[in-house]
Formats: structure tokens, sequence, C-alpha cells
């Protein structure tokens, strides 16, 4: 039948491919967070206790507020999924991160990090938006009342906003997706309460859901530029981050 591999069929079918492989994904990355987290609650609690007294223990908050600096390999598919655009760029942000001890050896909280990416190809306007929201659990593999040697996993939620200036208009590009890192840092305390967080974090964002703003109104479906179904993009990088900590 001449009409069995039209157009309208050929889309649905890849993009329906699509979606399933996006799901397999994201049920992979949670497999690696929990499996992750678990490695290092195992492997902490087999560590001796160095000192009697600690930076964590079961019952401590654990505030830590500061900036992030990170470089990011890019791969947008957005535009067309047969030759995706592969970039790069560097990002700035800031970190909000809270802990609560659940044993020595182990906390677990959240994270908040909102910032700017700015890409290297200058596509997209300078001041790309980024935020990015989750758990977190922190593995304390040595420590002691002042000194802390950290790693830790976090998976949450991950938006990227594009601005790009076009001949038609103003046009967002809102995309979101599941968030994942690990990372190892130290942590060192000149007082009782307050001390410093410095981490390295290797990030992954890999995006599912698409929003398109044209003029801040959202386009026509039937607009052939803006009716490409919501393909990831995939952002991964090293970041370094440094925090003011306190400890109640």
């Amino acid at each position: 039948n001449e009409h069995f591999w039209d157009d309208d069929r050929i889309l649905f079918a890849t993009d329906r491919l699509l979606f399933i492989l996006q799901e397999q994904q994201a049920s992979g990355i949670m497999r690696s967070f929990t499996a992750s987290t678990l490695i290092a609650f195992a492997f902490a609690t087999c560590l001796p206790n160095t000192t009697s007294a600690q930076i964590n223990k079961s019952g401590t908050v654990h505030i830590a507020a500061g900036g992030a600096i990170g470089w990011h390999y890019t791969k947008n598919e957005r535009m067309n999924r047969f030759s995706p655009e592969i970039d790069g760029g560097f990002s700035l942000g800031a970190v909000l991160d809270v802990q609560v001890g659940v044993i020595k050896q182990f906390s677990l909280g959240a994270t908040l990090e909102p910032g700017a990416l700015v890409l290297f190809s200058g596509d997209f306007d300078a001041g790309t938006g980024f935020r990015t929201m989750g758990f977190k659990g922190r593995g304390y593999l040595l420590q002691s009342d002042k000194f802390a040697w950290t790693v830790s996993s976090e998976v949450g939620l991950g938006r990227l906003k594009y601005t790009d200036r076009m001949d038609e208009g103003e046009v967002k590009f809102i995309d979101t997706g599941v968030y994942y890192g690990i990372s190892m840092g130290v942590g060192m305390y000149f007082s009782e309460r307050v001390g410093l967080n410095m981490d390295l974090n290797w990030v992954s964002l890999t995006t599912t859901d698409h929003d398109i703003q044209k003029d801040g109104v959202v386009p026509l479906a039937t607009d052939e530029y803006y009716s490409y179904t919501p393909l990831p993009n995939k952002t991964r990088g090293l970041q370094y981050s440094i925090q003011v900590a306190f400890k109640f």
C-alpha cells in the first residue's frame, strides 16, 4: 500500500520509539542513583570512626550555601533529530544544600541550584537559564570534628530555558527532565558550627519535556518550524562548587 509508509506514520512510530527509550533511560538513572547511594552508604558504614567527635551524626542538620562553576558538553536534538547539534558551554550558579544526619557515616537531604549556562557557539543569548532541584545522599568516608571526606549522589528535576531572537520574533525554548549527579568533596570546619564545603561534581541532565513560546505565546502545532515532538537535550559536565557550611 503506497500510503502505509506516509510521513505521519513514520513520525508517529519514531516518536513512540523515542518515548519508550526515554522512559527506560529515566528508570536507568533512578537505578543508578539508588545503587550509587547504597554503595556510598555501605562503604561509609564499614569505615572506622577516627575520633569520638564527628562533623556528622544522627540528627545533625547541615545547611550550606555558595556558588558553582562548570564546563558542559551538550547534544541538541531539538531542531533536527537526524543531525544533532554538538556544542559546549560553561555554567555559573548558586547552590543551596540542606542535609540531615541519618547515622554518623550518612546524611540525606535536598539541593537547589539556579544559574546560567553560556554556550560556546553563541547560538543562544548569554544567560540561558538553568535550574536543578532534587534529593541528595552523602556518605562520610573519613571525618573528625574539623574535617570530612565525602561522596554524594543526587537525583531530581532540571530545567533549561533558552531564548533565541529570530527575524520573526523572540522564541523561548523551555526543556525539563531528569537530573543526576555524583560528587566527591571535603568539608572543613573552623569552629563548632561554621565551615567550608568544596565539591567536584559530575552532572547529567536529559530533558524529555519540551515547550516553545513565540513572543510569549505557544505557537500553533501546525506551524512547521515549531511542530517537532519533544526530543531530549543532553547536557553532561564537570562542576566545581564551594559553599559556606553551617551545622546544628
